[in-house]
C-alpha cells in the first residue's frame, strides 16, 4: 500500500496470493493470511481466504473481489468491492509494485530521531520510499545510539501511561499499545 511500509498484497506465481497487515508485517515480516486468486475478467479479481482444516472456523472461508483501476509498472490503484452483509462502501486503495521477494521480508527503516518522552521513547524514522513514520519504543531504546542507522525493529504489546495522564507521574491510567522493544542494526 502507498502509506505503508509493508502491508498490501504479494502475488505469488499465478494463482496465489498473501495478504499483509501493517502491525503484523512490521512485528515478524510474515503474512497474514494467504488466498487462493482468480481473474474473473480483464479488471476484476476475486480472493479467497486459504486455511487448513485446523484454521477453519465454523464460517465459510472470506472471500474479496477487487477492481483494477488503474495499473502500471510503478502504481496499482485497486478497488475492493464490498461482498458483506449490510451496504457498506466499496474501498480504493492505492498500492505501490515492488518484487515479490521485497515484499513481505521484515521492513528495514532509518532513524532520523529519538527522543524521551513521560510515556516512552518517541521515535522518527523513514521507509525505504523515504516516507515518515513515527512510534513509541521502550525507553531502553532510546540509550541505543541508533540515528542514521537503518534497523529492523521488533514489537511487543505492552501497557504505558495513558495519554490522559499528560505527563502526571501520580495518574495510574494505562493504555496498551504497540511498542518497540528492540531495533537491530541492519546496515
Amino acid at each position: 500500500m502507498d502509506e505503508a511500509s509493508c502491508a498490501g498484497l504479494a502475488f505469488v506465481g499465478e494463482h496465489q496470493v498473501d495478504l499483509y497487515d501493517e502491525l503484523e508485517c512490521s512485528r515478524s515480516g510474515a503474512a497474514t493470511l494467504s488466498a487462493r486468486v482468480r481473474a474473473l475478467s480483464d479488471d476484476l479479481l476475486l480472493m479467497v481466504e486459504e486455511r487448513g482444516a485446523e484454521d477453519a472456523p465454523s464460517g465459510p472461508p472470506r472471500t474479496w473481489i477487487y477492481r483494477i483501476d488503474a495499473l502500471t509498472n510503478e502504481h496499482a490503484t485497486l478497488t475492493e468491492l464490498w461482498t458483506g452483509w449490510g451496504n457498506l462502501q466499496d474501498e480504493t486503495i492505492a498500492y505501490r509494485i515492488q518484487p515479490v521477494s521485497q515484499a513481505g521480508s521484515q521492513p528495514v527503516y532509518r532513524v532520523e530521531a529519538m527522543e524521551m518522552g513521560d510515556r516512552a521513547c518517541y521515535m522518527t524514522f523513514v521507509d525505504a520510499q523515504q516516507m515518515q513514520h513515527e512510534a513509541m519504543a521502550d525507553f531502553a531504546v532510546c540509550d541505543r545510539p541508533l540515528v542514521g542507522h537503518w534497523v529492523s525493529f521488533s514489537y511487543q504489546q505492552a501497557r504505558v501511561a495513558a495519554a490522559s495522564c499528560q505527563g502526571d507521574p501520580e495518574c495510574r491510567d494505562v493504555e496498551s499499545v504497540p511498542l518497540i522493544v528492540d531495533a537491530q542494526i541492519q546496515r
